[in-house]
């Protein structure tokens, strides 16, 4: 299998050369050297440019493109628009590469029913979980840890996975008015991505042996997971508005709205600790988002 890995960037030209020198070292190793490289700037007014010009000599077949169009699915599109390889490989531009990362991410794919390969995107060095960030909701900081065997799984996270790349194409790509816009913490793109693919006939495969380790120390702020919040209530209600019944997306409308006055009194009353405190902020924000969401003839031009 031929294979292309996709980073999109903005704004954060130290963190993308990390991460690329990390790449560089990792191809060394994999038994799939012969790889494309391709970095989709999408718009970064910092050093971008040049500290991705700087590994065009040290990885093979390594690729700058400029994407103009803000927002991640943009410049993801670009990137599967752009690629060469039957499977493209997506990173975050603020990872570091575990040992045979890429091998264990590939391997899946020699079964034909599979169409999505994630893996675990664990804390860089000395980052953890902070105490008052309850444990099922350790994703709003980026990391994904769900198990140790592999095999099919509802869905992976964005920050290490793979996709075939013609059934990615066919199956409409990723939806550009989720994923991250600039400073909106948009998400669901991957999701809805998946569940397209998903219709078609084929299955997304978790591979533990899969790791990357993220540099989230920046995300570890209770304003950050306060943030994503909103923005996660924002796009999973669009994922619900365009994949699930009208009536679900209404009842949870409902809810969405009754919890900010009649539930959320009672549970911050109730709150003695600062994890059940942050536990009560999730909560009342993504309602919110999901009460606010994307607007609707949005959606429906989607449908």
């Amino acid at each position: 299998m031929n294979i292309s890995i996709v980073i999109a960037t903005f704004n954060r030209a130290r963190l993308l050369g990390e991460t690329l020198e990390s790449l560089s070292v990792a191809l060394e190793d994999s038994p799939h050297p012969e790889v494309e490289v391709i970095v989709i700037n999408n718009r970064s007014t910092d050093a971008t440019p040049s500290v991705a010009s700087g590994y065009s000599t040290r990885i093979p077949s390594f690729r700058l493109i400029e994407e103009s169009q803000q927002g991640l699915s943009y410049a993801r599109n670009r990137g599967v628009e752009e690629a060469s390889g039957d499977i493209v490989v997506f990173l975050d531009d603020d990872v570091e590469l575990e040992p045979r990362w890429l091998e264990y991410l590939i391997a899946p794919f020699e079964n034909a029913d599979v169409g999505v390969v994630g893996g675990k995107v664990l804390p860089y060095q000395n980052s953890t979980i902070p105490a008052w960030l309850p444990r099922r909701y350790s994703y709003l900081a980026s990391v994904f840890d769900p198990r140790d065997d592999d095999g099919p799984i509802e869905k992976v996270m964005g920050a290490n996975f793979a996709v075939r790349r013609d059934a990615c194409r066919s199956s409409g790509g990723f939806d550009v008015n989720l994923g991250r816009k600039g400073t909106k913490l948009l998400g669901g793109e991957e999701v809805a991505l998946f569940n397209a693919m998903r219709a078609r006939g084929m299955c997304v495969w978790y591979a533990p042996g899969s790791v990357v380790r993220h540099k989230i120390d920046a995300k570890l702020k209770p304003e950050y997971i306060e943030d994503y919040a909103y923005w996660l209530g924002v796009s999973e209600s669009y994922l619900d508005r365009r994949f699930t019944s009208k009536l679900k997306w209404l009842l949870k409308q409902v809810r969405s709205r009754v919890f900010p006055w009649v539930a959320y009194p009672f549970e911050r009353m109730r709150a003695r600790t600062l994890t059940d405190w942050m536990l009560c902020v999730i909560r009342r924000e993504y309602a919110r988002g999901y009460r606010n969401g994307i607007p609707v003839d949005a959606v429906e031009d989607k449908l």
